[in-house]
């Protein structure tokens, strides 16, 4: 990734996760996401940085569904199936970007940068195919269930974005 994108999405990733915790904050206890870790929205917050991305004029990004294994994949005994996935992110060339990582304890960069060598992550589903499962089958930690809320995420954090590009 050239200098001039990896600004564009590191920005973008920042302000996405900015915004998908003011709005996790607001939703409360009753729902399943953790707003300071983001725990249980890596499906919408690498939807939304997906959505993001491809407003700003970056549309190589790929949504990746998988397997993230703390230890590393080879060591896959923390997990009883491995066929099914626990975790969303975006790949972008042969780098990964993660703005939920610090859901797993060791994670405390607010986004995560690493390459696609990096083992604990495992794709098992990219692009649109990704994307459907997401949509269809993961309930509460789906862009679906909140059709409403969505689309002011993503508007509040492109529009964070001018306003730091502008100041």
């Amino acid at each position: 990734m050239n200098p001039a994108t990896a600004m564009v999405v590191m920005q973008t990733a920042t302000a996405v996760r900015r915004e998908i915790q003011r709005w996790a904050d607001a939703l409360g206890d009753d729902y399943s996401i953790d707003p300071t870790t983001l725990r249980g929205a890596c499906g919408i917050g690498s939807h939304l940085l997906l959505q993001a991305l491809e407003e700003r004029g970056i549309l190589k990004a790929t949504f990746v569904m998988g397997r993230y294994y703390r230890n590393g994949y080879e060591d896959r005994s923390e997990w009883e199936d491995a066929t099914l996935p626990n975790h969303c992110w975006l790949v972008i060339g042969d780098t990964i970007i993660d703005i939920t990582a610090t859901q797993f304890e060791e994670e405390e960069e607010l986004v995560y940068v690493t390459t696609t060598s990096d083992d604990r992550y495992k794709g098992l589903h990219e692009g649109e195919d990704a994307v459907a499962i997401l949509l269809n089958a993961w309930d509460d930690q789906s862009p679906s269930h909140y059709p409403t809320a969505m689309p002011l995420i993503l508007t509040q954090a492109l529009q964070e974005v001018v306003a730091v590009n502008e100041s």
